[in-house]
């Protein structure tokens, strides 16, 4: 059997893009790994996005995590006692 060796970028797109038969979780981990390890930069990832046609599908879980990412360093900013304003 043949496997092709791929970018980082290229394989969290793919999982996306075989979502229905690796199941969602996967492809959302493989999205959150990307991006928590700095496997590539984000031109990278959109890139391939692109030109394999997932970016509409990979875009709303890509969004939540970048709103959650910033809740939570606002929350933990304010959680220290630093004065509001």
């Amino acid at each position: 059997m043949r496997v092709r060796i791929t970018s980082p970028a290229r394989t969290a797109v793919n999982c996306f893009k075989f979502r229905n038969k690796i199941g969602i979780d996967v492809a959302v981990e493989a999205l959150k790994d990307y991006r928590r390890l700095r496997k590539g930069t984000v031109g990278a990832l959109w890139q391939q996005a692109d030109r394999l046609r997932m970016s509409k599908v990979i875009r709303p879980y890509w969004d939540a995590m970048s709103s959650r990412t910033r809740k939570t360093s606002d929350a933990t900013r304010f959680s220290y006692g630093a004065p509001l304003g």
